[in-house]
């Protein structure tokens, strides 16, 4: 069964009052991937009592999107769910008390958060990579165009109202409803 991957903030889950103040609709220029990439995810990150706090106060009250369960219901009959977020790798608990409480976690077979080192749009293109899966859901437009330029062949843009505006690389799939995910030709 192919792979489709989501990121968490903003795809799956809703932005307070609809916006992410920390995304701007023009692209900024990332690092390119080094060619070790694999020696970030061999390091295990012990969860320290601080930062699964943080990682808490940061993420755990985020409420999910309204039609993320019955999406990933559907899709999850027919594709692989994968979540790959740039949230740090410290607060894997978080996320996955997160996704039960919700009830989503029966619908995502793995979730892979950024190890120290790597930045969230270098995590997400080595991750996919090594995984080969080509469809990703997000809602970053510097994200969209960093995995179009390095081989993620199919990219879908979840759109906010700050980033409607957003340039896009051609045959990205932009979306304003998770629903709309449904209906994409992948």
């Amino acid at each position: 069964m192919k792979a489709i991957s989501f990121d968490v903030d903003g795809v799956l889950s809703v932005w307070p009052l609809g916006m992410n103040p920390g995304i701007s609709p023009r692209p900024k220029v990332v690092a390119p991937l080094a060619t070790n990439v694999r020696r970030f995810y061999k390091v295990s990150e012990r969860s320290s009592r601080l930062g699964l706090i943080a990682a808490w106060l940061r993420f755990a009250w985020r409420r999910p999107d309204p039609e993320a369960r019955e999406v990933l219901r559907v899709l999850s009959q027919r594709r692989h769910i994968v979540i790959t977020t740039g949230r740090s790798v410290v607060g894997q608990p978080v996320l996955e008390a997160w996704l039960r409480w919700h009830g989503l976690v029966d619908y995502v077979k793995e979730w892979h958060l950024r190890p120290p080192g790597l930045s969230e749009r270098q995590h997400k293109l080595a991750t996919l990579g090594r995984l080969g899966i080509d469809t990703h859901v997000d809602d970053d437009p510097t994200t969209i165009w960093y995995l179009a330029e390095n081989g993620i062949a199919c990219p879908s843009f979840r759109e906010w109202p700050k980033t409607v505006s957003a340039n896009l690389p051609a045959g990205v799939q932009r979306v304003r409803r998770l629903s709309e995910l449904l209906g994409l030709p992948w």
